[in-house]
């Protein structure tokens, strides 16, 4: 059986670091894995760089990449592979961390360097692979994210039970395409405050946040 400190090393290869490699420091620039960025510095008054260090958890295609181009103001377009991306003060994870327990210290160990955890549910889903419970397992403020809203087969009720059995608190609805609740989910990365508690229905035309 591995030793601790081997599986504490895995867990640092799985999370796109090395053993013995300090984190991207909360609030600098990162160079990301891809053509993206391409290993620019941002400077404070660019978009983006005031905000909490935040990482995106979801499934394939749920839009977190698409929530951290419209969020940073900057072109996003990560590979597909099994590693972290760095992005600004963004961590996006791959899809297969949540989709694979193994994968489960992983996504612990990139969550130590943050300040805020998202999980992104996209509302068109009739499923959702965030376990129940799945908020409890970081020391971290979690908050949700509904996705594709603007969609015609979007059922919001469906993607907040979801969310709520995984233990989230805080939810925004957001589209990406139509720029709905992203000036809501923007503000609420921008500082430690508690996000304000709203109605528990949501109304599109309103901002996108309820507890």
């Amino acid at each position: 059986m591995p030793s601790a400190r081997r599986r504490q090393e895995n867990a640092l290869v799985f999370a796109g670091r090395r053993p013995g490699k300090p984190a991207v420091p909360s609030g600098g620039a990162a160079h990301v894995s891809g053509t993206a960025g391409k290993g620019t510095e941002y400077s404070g008054e660019q978009k983006g760089e005031s905000m909490l260090k935040t990482m995106l958890i979801g499934e394939w295609r749920s839009g977190k990449s698409s929530l951290i181009r419209v969020l940073s103001g900057a072109e996003y377009a990560p590979r597909k592979v099994l590693a972290v991306d760095f992005f600004r003060n963004f961590v996006n994870t791959p899809s297969e961390f949540l989709e694979n327990r193994r994968f489960y210290p992983a996504l612990i160990t990139a969550s130590a360097d943050c300040d805020v955890l998202v999980f992104v549910q996209d509302a068109t889903r009739t499923f959702c692979q965030i376990p129940p419970g799945f908020a409890s397992m970081f020391n971290r403020r979690v908050v949700g994210v509904i996705t594709k809203i603007d969609l015609p087969e979007a059922d919001l009720e469906r993607a907040r039970r979801f969310l709520k059995n995984a233990g989230v608190k805080d939810i925004f609805c957001v589209s990406v395409t139509q720029g709905t609740g992203m000036e809501a989910l923007r503000a609420a990365l921008l500082c430690r405050q508690k996000v304000q508690e709203r109605p528990e229905h949501c109304h599109l035309e309103d901002a996108e946040v309820y507890s």
